[in-house]
């Protein structure tokens, strides 16, 4: 009863029962599904799942099958998380960014074949790894927009600026933003916004095709610092600004656009309220580090982009996620995912617990995906990491012992000539 009443205090409509289903996660850790469950141990014969393995190769799980088969390996040791895969507008390609020597693909969905789109330098190895060293693209969860009508593929890039390259690598006008459309047919590409029109610092950036604008989170400082202000703004595709929005309390980070486009979804960098150190961050203390873990992962707010009317939704988490019918969002926080109803603005809890030990806390849920049915839901969690996955039809849920990012739905059995 206890218990009960704390979660409806915390604004958690659906209480911990005794029949909630304990998930036993890898390494000795648990995590329970509220209400009850039922264990599968082979996908959705209708359903298969793309992703990657910790950022890297990149393998399939089949529906019917049990053990997910590799379909690339990086070569070297190159890696890249810049995009996020996303299906073409017709459903028979996939447009996800492999790594930096085939770059961005596009990739049959029934025999596999991958063409290279993009042909972008890059730096040798060096302390920061094999990375883009011009152009390249910022990081989004669906990584393009596909244009079909216009037969282009949309996504923002960053240029290093000459105080991340090496010496030999500057030149004058290095470094800054630009909306880039690229053909996907020859490997053309224009700049829709050149650099100059785009804030230098882009954090985080959404296209509406039906609106024809650009949604930039920006930081005008340029330089990271907790809780220092960040720039909100619609913009045309040439970069003109036609709306500036009021920041919500608690820094603006990552937006996620809802599949109408009528609802632009702002995380929340920073609880509302909570104390955030007021140093230098090289000036950090042990205390002020966990000060701010404290303050971290915010909640969201909602803008109805037709009216500007802001709400307020979940106080506390991160990683949020629209489902395809424009109302359910999945979210996390800490060892808790929930889900929250646009509509009626209450929250229902998914999944709960996880480990208490502090040191443990990074390894928490991330990436919650939604198929395109808006019925199954796939996570991962940290450090060592697996992936879970959730149909919220038939209440069924199925553990992979693989830490899987990039991940993708297809509603079909086979994937990439599997």
């Amino acid at each position: 009863m206890l218990h009960a009443l704390v979660v409806v205090l915390l604004g958690v409509t659906a209480p911990f029962t005794l029949a909630d289903t304990r998930v036993d996660l890898p390494r000795g850790r648990a995590v329970w599904l509220t209400g009850e469950w039922t264990s599968r141990s082979e996908l959705w014969a209708d359903a298969s799942l793309a992703f990657r393995r910790k950022d890297r190769d990149l393998l399939v799980l089949d529906g019917g099958t049990h053990q997910p088969r590799l379909v690339y390996t990086y070569p070297d040791r190159a890696w890249s998380r810049t995009c996020g895969p996303a299906w073409s507008a017709n459903g028979t390609a996939c447009y996800v960014w492999l790594d930096v020597h085939e770059q961005l693909v596009a990739m049959d969905r029934d025999s596999g074949h991958r063409r290279s789109l993009t042909n972008i330098p890059t730096h040798s190895w060096n302390e920061k790894g094999d990375q883009h060293l011009d152009g390249g693209p910022v990081w989004r969860r669906n990584g393009i927009v596909d244009d079909s009508a216009a037969g282009l593929l949309l996504f923002v890039t960053r240029e290093e600026r000459n105080d991340q390259v090496a010496f030999w690598q500057k030149r004058s006008g290095r470094g800054g933003t630009s909306l880039m459309a690229l053909d996907p047919e020859d490997g053309s590409t224009v700049a829709l916004a050149a650099k100059g029109t785009l804030p230098e610092v882009t954090l985080s950036w959404e296209l509406s095709l039906s609106r024809k604008r650009l949604f930039i989170v920006s930081n005008p400082a340029g330089k990271y610092r907790p809780g220092e202000p960040h720039d909100l703004d619609e913009r045309r595709l040439d970069g003109h600004v036609e709306r500036e929005f009021d920041e919500p309390a608690g820094t603006a980070g990552d937006l996620a656009l809802s599949p109408d486009e009528r609802w632009l979804l702002v995380e929340r960098l920073y609880k509302v309220g909570k104390e955030i150190p007021a140093v230098q961050l090289d000036d950090y203390t042990r205390k002020d580090f966990d000060v701010l873990f404290e303050a971290e992962h915010g909640g969201f707010v909602l803008i109805d982009l037709d009216s500007g009317e802001v709400t307020d939704g979940p106080a506390s988490g991160t990683e949020a996620a629209w489902a395809s019918d424009n109302r359910r969002i999945a979210y996390v926080d800490g060892w808790d995912v929930n889900v929250y109803d646009r509509e009626s603005q209450t929250t229902t809890q998914l999944i709960r617990g996880g480990p208490e030990e502090r040191n443990w806390s990074w390894e928490t849920w991330y990436e919650p995906t939604w198929s395109a049915s808006g019925r199954r839901l796939a996570l991962t969690t940290g450090g060592d990491g697996s992936m879970l996955l959730l149909d919220l039809d038939t209440r069924e849920f199925m553990l992979v012992d693989i830490q899987a990012t990039g991940k993708l739905w297809a509603p079909v059995p086979k994937l990439f000539g599997g």
